[in-house]
C-alpha cells in the first residue's frame, strides 16, 4: 500500500532506484498457516486470503515511472537489462507470481511452528 508514496518520491527526485511488486493476488503466508495443503492439491483459498488485483503499470505511468511486467526469468532479466541501461529514469517492474506458489522458506517456517508440511497432504489425482 505504499507503492504511490514510493513512486511518487523516486520520479520527484529522480532517484537512481527500482521498486519490485511480487504480484500474486493472494495472502499466500497467512492461507499457509490456515491450510498448507491448499497448494499441494491446488484448491481455492480462502476467501479472505484473495487480494485485490491493482494496475501497477498504470500507476506507474501516473508517476512518469518506466513500467515493466514479466513472468519468467528470462523477462525478468530482459527488464533488468534494460533499466540497466537507462539509470536516470526510476521503474517499477512488477513480477506475476503464481497464487499457488508457496516459498520454500514460507513453507519451512510453517513446518516449524504447525508441524505441517505439503508434503503430508493427499494430493489430488489428476
Amino acid at each position: 500500500m505504499m507503492i504511490g508514496q514510493s513512486l511518487s518520491t523516486i520520479s520527484h527526485h529522480q532517484l537512481n532506484s527500482v521498486v519490485f511488486v511480487r504480484s500474486n493476488k493472494v495472502c499466500a503466508i497467512e492461507q499457509s498457516f490456515v491450510d498448507i495443503c491448499t497448494f499441494a492439491k491446488g484448491d481455492q483459498l480462502a476467501p479472505f486470503d484473495l487480494r485485490l488485483s491493482l494496475d501497477y503499470l498504470s500507476l506507474a505511468k501516473a508517476f512518469a515511472v518506466e513500467e515493466y511486467k514479466v513472468q519468467t526469468g528470462a523477462e525478468l532479466q530482459q527488464a533488468l537489462n534494460k533499466i540497466m541501461a537507462n539509470k536516470e529514469t526510476p521503474a517499477l517492474e512488477e513480477i506475476i507470481i503464481p497464487s499457488q506458489n508457496l516459498a520454500p522458506a514460507m513453507a519451512g517456517l510453517v513446518k516449524s511452528i504447525t508441524g505441517n508440511t505439503v508434503d503430508q497432504c493427499n494430493i489430488k489425482a489428476g
